[in-house]
């Protein structure tokens, strides 16, 4: 989710993930994302905070039996997306990279709820140089 241009994407591949669903809004970074050409990916423009953009991942989801779910969300976090993870059986793991922890807590006390555990947290500097740092968490259900 939020998938922007492929920057976390490119890591699933690489690490051998066969069949991956993405969601983006960004025009241009849906148009980057899908000129990456790699296999498996498919990549889908969908306004993540509308009402109706839960209905649509929980089905797209569902028939893809998804098990790990990977957000990146902007810095007012996941909202209403929050609630996704509980209509998805099949979903086993979360990684969540945030880049705001006020709405990380927010969005990990609606996800502990769900039944999700976190497993580890991990800063990342993807900004070298600035006092900005994403917080990597692992959830497991």
């Amino acid at each position: 989710l939020v998938a922007g241009s492929g920057n976390f994407t490119r890591i699933a591949v690489e690490l051998g993930f066969a069949s991956i669903a993405t969601w983006e809004v960004g025009r241009e970074a849906l148009a980057r994302m899908r000129g990456h050409g790699w296999p498996g990916v498919a990549a889908h423009a969908l306004d993540l905070y509308k009402g109706s953009a839960l209905a649509r991942i929980a089905q797209l989801s569902a028939e893809r039996q998804a098990s790990t779910l990977i957000v990146n969300p902007p810095r007012q976090g996941l909202k209403h997306l929050a609630r996704l993870p509980a209509q998805l059986p099949h979903l086993s793991q979360l990684l969540y990279i945030s880049c705001d922890p006020t709405s990380l807590a927010s969005d990990l006390r609606v996800l502990i709820k769900q039944g999700f555990e976190v497993l580890s947290m991990q800063p990342l500097d993807q900004l070298p140089q600035t006092p900005h740092v994403e917080i990597l968490v692992h959830l497991s259900r």
